[in-house]
């Protein structure tokens, strides 16, 4: 824009100059003779691209075009402030969001490790209250809390030489729905009982 500003200023610069040689060479002469001289000159310099306008059409043009310019600036700086508050208002999301995926990392991770120290605890707590064999033929007293799952219990009983696998035992309670009938409390077994003898004992009070 500025560059065509520039051009047509050019233009208007050197019009003028046309126009004060005219006036001086021809201007003595005869008016009929100087205004055909002039419309000669306007075609000419029209015939090179060029075009001559009055004052007042100047200064109108160029008053326009500055106020387009200005229009045109004021709607791409508000664009560019819109633009820059979206993008603001983004990331603020997008770092309370990862804000809030981070505490709820956080808080799983800690309801984890609570569940694992309270299984630890647990195991503990049975391992603390398991009688201490005096010999092979002496039974066993197995005690079965809250929430216990058959996988733990069976660890249990392949530990005191109940039974010999503890992931078939288990297998076999949860294939013969015993494993949704263990009782809570304590069980006594003796060694030598088989899956099914075992089984029943721990479903029934």
């Amino acid at each position: 824009m500025k560059h065509t500003l520039r051009a047509f200023s050019v233009g208007l610069i050197t019009t003028g100059l046309i126009l004060l040689a005219v006036f001086y060479l021809f201007g003595y002469g005869n008016e009929s003779a100087a205004e055909d001289t002039t419309e000669e000159l306007i075609e000419k310099i029209e015939e090179k691209g060029l075009r001559v306008i009055s004052e007042e059409d100047y200064i109108s043009f160029t008053l326009g075009n500055k106020e387009k310019n200005d229009d045109e600036t004021d709607v791409a700086e508000s664009d560019e402030e819109d633009a820059k508050e979206s993008k603001e208002e983004k990331e603020k999301a997008n770092d309370d969001k990862a804000d809030g995926d981070k505490a709820a990392k956080e808080d799983k991770e800690k309801d984890k490790n609570k569940e694992k120290a309270a299984d630890d605890k647990k195991k503990e707590k049975q391992k603390d209250e398991k009688p201490k064999k005096k010999d092979k033929n002496s039974p066993v007293v197995i005690t079965v809390e809250p929430g216990m799952a058959t996988s733990y219990i069976s660890d249990i009983l392949e530990e005191e030489g109940l039974i010999d696998d503890a992931a078939s035992f288990n297998k076999y309670l949860i294939d013969n729905d015993y494993s949704l009938r263990v009782q809570m409390g304590k069980h006594e077994l003796e060694r030598g009982l088989s899956e099914y003898e075992i089984a029943e004992r721990l479903t029934s009070n």
